[in-house]
């Protein structure tokens, strides 16, 4: 990505590949508005008289839907994905029982809902998929410096499967490091990332995203997928929900 300099904007901008040209082409001028009513912009994008191609603030990120894409490439992995959908509209038909060994025991998935609003999520048609995610957001210090060093702020957005057991969901192969924001970031800043996630997100929930080959299906399948829930601690939630954080200082 390309990330506007302005730390006040701090907007980011996917490269153009559009026509497979090997390099990437950014644009080289901050068109966001960073304030409500106010003026655009404008800060050069990329290195002006040098390299247009090179952006002034580099930012890397692995897209989600690559993530998702790579849990299909496993047979493993896939088989666990649909059984965790198939068991649990089992479970949602039987009485909810006292001792829970899957988060398909609990409420939300026996009443979380499809895109219609009346099917459940994890009723999955034909060869479809059905999957559910989590999201978390931290922050932390790069250079682990005690509280009176300087400190090195980064914050991280991850995500895991919810769909696959325990084990698999926290196996190192299988979490997803969307990206690191350098510089302790804002609200401001948090946004414009949080954009791509979403933007994934609500295609895969109103339209699914069909892989053209899988593990276990060879000539394709739809996955719809959901952000089931989100994680963090109180300052990086209110980041993420765009909360003021009050914090309790001593005299």
């Amino acid at each position: 990505l390309a990330m506007c300099p302005n730390t006040e904007c701090s907007a980011t901008y996917r490269p153009d590949l559009s026509n497979g040209q090997k390099e990437p082409i950014y644009p080289t001028t901050c068109t966001n508005t960073p304030f409500v009513g106010g003026p655009p912009c404008q800060k050069h994008l990329t290195v002006e008289g040098i390299d247009e191609s090179k952006p002034v603030r580099p930012c890397l990120l692995w897209p989600p839907d690559d993530y998702i894409a790579s849990l299909f490439t496993r047979i493993d992995l896939e088989t666990e994905l649909d059984r965790f959908a198939d068991e649990g509209v089992k479970t949602a038909a039987l009485p909810k029982a006292d001792l829970w060994s899957s988060p398909t025991d609990g409420d939300f998935f026996r009443s979380f809902m499809g895109p219609d609003g009346t099917t459940l999520f994890l009723k999955r048609p034909g060869s479809e998929a059905r999957i559910a995610f989590l999201l978390n957001y931290d922050e932390f210090d790069l250079e682990h410096a005690g509280k009176r060093g300087e400190r090195s702020e980064w914050g991280c957005f991850s995500m895991k499967c919810l769909s696959l057991p325990w084990d698999l969901q926290n196996d190192p192969e299988n979490v997803h490091i969307f990206t690191l924001i350098p510089g302790s970031p804002d609200y401001n800043t948090i946004r414009h990332f949080l954009r791509h996630i979403v933007d994934v997100f609500k295609e895969g929930w109103n339209d699914g995203i069909y892989f053209s080959k899988t593990a276990l299906h060879p000539n394709g399948r739809l996955a719809k997928f959901a952000l089931a829930c989100v994680t963090a601690d109180l300052p990086a939630r209110s980041k993420i929900g765009g909360f003021t954080y009050i914090q309790k200082t001593s005299k």
